[in-house]
């Protein structure tokens, strides 16, 4: 019997198992998702505060990301709920009543816009709609357009097939996406035109022209990050040096000296933020708000936003340690996270749920949660567990297949499995989410060295393999990087 004939009858036996396991004890009510994931921070904010958009509520914290708008400002709490600040002629700041299981924010001239995790998007603010329908997106994101008035705010939406969806005002070509764009990987809406990043690491560019903010640099490759201003375009490179093109005047062309290592931009009105890998950030260009003065010491940053003239910082949010707690009822570990106080912390709400290599997630009913009664729970767990077994044996098989054919090696070179030949393009699955921010990928199981490219937040992948903290993901077309699965967020 051959190497890989062994492998694939061991993991047949260990999902029989691990069935059995199952239905030999019938469990109480299921637990609510739980998991390892980003423990939120706190909001800095300065520069321009004439109608209170740096003036962050007392107290605020558990925040997992921020958005800077017009005059006003967005930030999104580990509980998948948003808070809003700042300028309210429109409505910008009124959070819909019972907005919860977000994902991402972005914040526009005046209008906002929040992700949620079941893939659609809410707008409140300006009269602005979302084209009905609209499903299936992993990433938003909202600009302006300048010199125009209501309902003239441009925005963009990333599907998980790559493609790209604009919907507002059309007066300078902002909402005319390039036909045939796909393979897409973040997107920026700036004031009156667009950006896409693509998986190959090249830049899109459409709308508005006035001051060459679509003028791509000939040539520009190895872009992990986009981010769109007024009239000027910022990317940042797999090295760690930013690129910009568009307007020079208000300080943009002095970028400033020995800037390096740069893990993210954000691009303002007519200034700059960047943020460093030891957590401090680097400001230039326009300085009438002293947006660009961040205050003295600032350091431990996770994420950036900037507005018009002010700007964000997210200071505190960390990785959660694990607490492994034996689980009562299968003899697994169950790695948790306390969500806030009359809270439950669901998938995509800034924590994920990662269970230990060969362990079986389990663990007691909440309180309140009916634990079984006169229901037949057994049979109803048999039933799921030969279920299973079934897709067990089915994938193990496929991926046996698919190794034998192609040598058992993945297109990125990580060492994961090849694409089963044949599979239809409507069978694959997405099991995990990218977190907030995205996630740095690598060729090999081997972080010490640079990465290949960052994973566009809420890209929509495949955990195929895991190698310690590491996880092989491998999204639509098929490209394949070793990340942090620690980060990676579980999908409902």
């Amino acid at each position: 019997m051959g190497t890989r004939t062994l492998s694939w009858v061991v993991r047949v036996g260990c999902a029989l198992a691990a069935a059995s396991l199952l239905t030999a004890a019938p469990l109480a009510a299921p637990w609510p998702e739980r998991a390892l994931g980003s423990s939120g921070g706190t909001v800095v904010a300065w520069g321009d505060d004439s109608d209170g958009q740096t003036d962050v509520p007392a107290g605020l914290s558990n925040v997992t990301a921020v958005a800077a708008g017009l005059l006003h400002s967005l930030a999104l709490k580990g509980d998948g709920t948003v808070v809003a600040w700042g300028n309210d002629d429109f409505g910008q700041t009124d959070v819909p009543a019972g907005l919860s299981g977000v994902t991402a924010v972005s914040a526009g001239t005046i209008f906002s816009l929040a992700l949620k995790r079941d893939g659609t998007v809410a707008a409140w603010g300006g009269g602005f709609e979302v084209p009905a329908g609209l499903s299936g997106v992993t990433a938003i994101s909202a600009g302006s357009n300048r010199g125009t008035s209501g309902g003239s705010m441009l925005s963009l939406a990333l599907k998980g097939n790559g493609t790209v969806v604009a919907w507002g005002s059309n007066a300078l070509g902002e909402t005319r996406v390039p036909a045939g764009l796909s393979g897409v990987t973040a997107i920026s809406a700036g004031n009156g035109f667009g950006l896409a990043l693509r998986g190959n690491g090249t830049v899109v560019a459409w709308g508005q022209n006035d001051k060459g903010q679509t003028d791509v640099p000939v040539g520009l490759s190895g872009v992990v990050a986009i981010s769109a201003g007024s009239d000027y375009s910022l990317a940042l490179r797999r090295d760690g040096t930013v690129v910009d093109w568009g307007a020079r005047d208000h300080g943009l062309a002095d970028d400033p000296e020995g800037i390096k290592n740069v893990t993210a931009i954000a691009a303002g009105g007519t200034f700059r933020v960047a943020l460093e890998a030891d957590g401090t950030i680097d400001a230039w260009g326009d300085n009438s708000a002293r947006q660009v003065d961040h205050p003295t010491g600032l350091s431990g940053v996770s994420a950036i936003a900037a507005g018009n003239s002010h700007a964000l910082a997210l200071v505190g949010a960390r990785p959660v340690t694990p607490t492994p707690t034996a689980s009562a009822t299968s003899g697994g570990m169950m790695a948790t996270a306390t969500p806030e106080a009359g809270t439950t912390v669901v998938p995509g709400a800034g924590v994920t749920q990662v269970p230990s290599a060969g362990s079986t997630l389990g663990g007691t009913a909440p309180a309140g949660s009916t634990t079984g009664g006169e229901f037949p729970w057994p049979i109803l767990l048999a039933v799921v567990a030969v279920v299973a077994v079934v897709l067990i044996v089915l994938a193990s098989y496929l991926g046996f297949q698919g190794a034998r054919t192609s040598g058992g090696r993945s297109p990125a070179g990580g060492g994961g499995a090849a694409v089963p030949p044949g599979m239809p393009a409507a069978a694959w699955l997405p099991t995990h989410l990218i977190p907030p921010g995205g996630l740095a990928a690598w060729a090999t199981p081997d972080p010490t060295g640079p990465p290949v490219t960052t994973m566009a937040e809420h890209l929509d992948v495949v955990v195929e393999q895991r190698n310690g903290d590491l996880a092989l993901a491998r999204t639509a077309n098929g490209w394949r990087g070793w990340v942090d699965g620690r980060r990676l967020i579980a999908r409902p």
